[in-house]
């Protein structure tokens, strides 16, 4: 393999060396290589000419300057280029063809390779003051801070690209703060970066739950209770002994809604309840129910 191209890019390659077909060493240096000498073929497909028309210039030692268009490196795959010139061996050279953010990621100036400071990156600035060794005021606008707390942050040194983390406790959006668990081996200066990433410590969890009280349990059971009565009872005095309860329960269990829930006549003890029965264990029921025409199977 001599090397990878960029999809879709044009390109100049060095073509070589062309040594002298009699003795296999003498340099040709002065061969004219037209676009119709260099042969192409992209993925194991037939030979072609290349798609750009300039001719190959010979540089030094044998080398020529080969320029391939964006048609030439248009195929992802193996790109294997043949020339054999009259006087000279034959060259081959082969290169891997590689997609344009593959290829950019690996070999661009600034590479778009995914940095572990980059993974879960949602908010990035530099220290603009040190309040103290946990505590830093930051450059940038911070606009979302309920959602930093328990975050892993990672802080680089300014000068020597060294990375500590440690975790966020608290933020105070108002004066763009962020104060960190721990402190940093290396102090934190002005100019440092700070990045916090969308990972969560687990004890963000544990931090986060809110158990049910011994108060809040006895506050519910209490008012279940209260309700239990309110339902049971039908004198006015189960309205005073349940009253939070009662205005509770007219507040559609304090959602807001009124209601009209009276005991002294929608309580169970207080409707009237007709049956009617026919059967028992499946037996019919005769009788008027009365001291004279008892109910009788």
């Amino acid at each position: 393999m001599d090397g990878f191209l960029r999809q879709n890019t044009a390109v100049d390659i060095l073509l070589g060396p062309f040594n002298d077909s009699t003795d296999g060493d003498t340099e040709e240096n002065s061969l004219t290589i037209s676009q119709a000498d260099v042969r192409l073929s992209k993925n194991g497909q037939n030979m072609a000419q290349k798609s750009d028309v300039t001719a190959c210039v010979a540089d030094e030692t044998a080398m020529y300057n080969c320029e391939l268009d964006a048609t030439d490196t248009d195929t992802v795959g193996i790109l294997t280029i043949v020339v054999h010139e009259a006087g000279a061996l034959i060259v081959k050279q082969v290169y891997q063809v590689m997609d344009e953010k593959a290829y950019d990621a690996l070999f661009a100036v600034v590479s778009t390779l995914i940095e572990p400071a980059d993974v879960g990156l949602i908010y990035e600035s530099t220290i603009g003051t040190v309040t103290s060794t946990t505590e830093y005021i930051m450059a940038d606008n911070i606009v979302s801070a309920n959602i930093y707390r328990w975050l892993l942050v990672t802080i680089e040194d300014n000068d020597t690209k060294e990375r500590h983390s440690t975790w966020i406790t608290s933020v105070v959006e108002t004066t763009d703060t962020i104060i960190v668990d721990t402190a940093p081996p290396i102090a934190a200066e002005v100019g440092d970066t700070v990045r916090v990433h969308a990972i969560q410590h687990p004890r963000a969890a544990i931090n986060n739950y809110d158990p049910q009280t011994t108060t809040d349990a006895a506050t519910k059971y209490g008012f279940i209770r209260g309700w239990f009565r309110l339902f049971a009872r039908k004198d006015a005095d189960v309205a005073v002994d349940a009253a939070a309860e009662l205005t509770d329960l007219n507040l559609d269990d304090g959602a807001g809604t009124t209601g009209t829930y009276d005991p002294t006549t929608d309580s169970l003890e207080a409707i009237d309840v007709g049956v009617n029965v026919e059967k028992m264990n499946n037996v019919t029921v005769i009788g008027a129910g009365t001291s004279g025409d008892k109910w009788r199977a």
